[in-house]
């Protein structure tokens, strides 16, 4: 004697369940695969923002090295400069700061770094000179692997903003504390 014969239930009521558990599983289903791929896509941003605070301070510290580098060949860095540069000195970790001062800050060193480079390649006797070539040429690697973590974090941010405002699920997702996040220039 099997459960649904001892409660006999009409053939009707036994479809409606059918339905109803076939919709609960696969609900379940889908909830299952979102807090997997939130997971993943949580642990991979939380590896790549290590990265790029990493290289932000690289940055930063291979752009004092070449404002050094000018200043004993007798160039004069303006004062502005060197306060968006030495701006980055404060983020120790970007994904804390508000999405606008960290963009602008962020677009200021930008500005600003490429600003000097492009003003001491001007220079013959700098340009010519076999430590400026040295430090040009790491500072550009590390743009270049700034440039490619950044493109891959947002990436991941797609990523997972899609995961996280998944249609049915996005309220619950909310709860459990996945928020959207914002993308970085």
């Amino acid at each position: 004697m099997t459960f649904i014969t001892f409660i006999q239930l009409e053939k009707y009521q036994i479809a409606l369940i059918s339905i109803a558990s076939v919709i609960v599983f696969i609900f379940l289903l889908l909830f299952f695969l979102t807090l997997f791929c939130l997971l993943r896509f949580r642990i991979k941003i939380k590896n790549r923002s290590a990265s790029i605070n990493l290289l932000i301070n690289e940055r930063r510290d291979l752009m004092k090295k070449i404002i050094k580098y000018a200043e004993t060949k007798g160039i004069v860095i303006n004062k502005i400069h060197k306060k968006n540069i030495s701006a980055l000195d404060r983020i120790n970790d970007f994904q804390k700061l508000d999405k606008s001062t960290r963009d602008t800050k962020l677009l200021d060193y930008l500005y600003t770094s490429s600003t000097i480079i492009s003003q001491l390649s001007q220079v013959s006797e700098i340009a010519s000179d076999e430590t400026f070539q040295e430090l040009n040429l790491i500072y550009q690697d590390t743009e270049n692997q700034y440039r490619i973590n950044v493109t891959f974090y947002n990436s991941d941010i797609t990523g997972y903003n899609y995961w996280a405002n998944m249609y049915f699920l996005k309220h619950i997702m909310h709860f459990l504390g996945f928020k959207n996040k914002s993308i970085i220039v």
